[in-house]
């Protein structure tokens, strides 16, 4: 069965698992990210086409961290402005912490017991590709119950 996930969404989703994997691997340390980078990184192997690398690279990295920023998953100082685009002083927050230290359900049997981050990051060292939009799901149901939890409640 062909992959029907859209495009843009299959490399948003390479952008948040290099990003988080950066993170959780430095936390509580702050680190410095260039979100370009982060583009031209999830588009190793994912596409040649020049126009689409060049979209990752000024733009998608960009609004996949701004999106993270706002969802409360990180942190980072200041704005991303071009030319300098970087993410200063870039750290998880306890929720993005909380997100990736949870034990998913089921997303690979072979990582019986290991966190959400800890799959993230062998996820992105390895470059699987397969297995990057289940996590990237796993983070946002996390993140939606979690939501909608404190929502109910309050």
């Amino acid at each position: 069965m062909p992959n029907e996930t859209p495009r843009n969404i299959e490399l948003f989703n390479r952008i948040v698992v290099l990003l988080l994997a950066r993170l959780y691997e430095s936390f509580p340390v702050p680190v410095t990210i260039e979100s370009g980078v982060l583009g031209a990184d999830a588009t190793e192997g994912f596409t040649d086409d020049e126009g689409e690398i060049f979209h990752a690279v000024i733009s998608v990295g960009h609004e996949t961290a701004l999106f993270l920023r706002e969802e409360g998953v990180i942190t980072f100082k200041g704005d991303i402005k071009l030319p300098d685009d970087k993410l200063h002083s870039a750290r998880l927050t306890m929720k993005g912490l909380a997100l990736l230290g949870r034990i998913p359900e089921q997303v690979d049997t072979n990582a019986r017991g290991e966190s959400l981050g800890s799959q993230i990051r062998n996820a992105a060292n390895r470059g699987a590709a397969d297995y990057v939009a289940s996590l990237v799901g796993q983070v946002v149901s996390a993140s939606v119950g979690a939501s909608w939890r404190a929502i109910s409640a309050g």
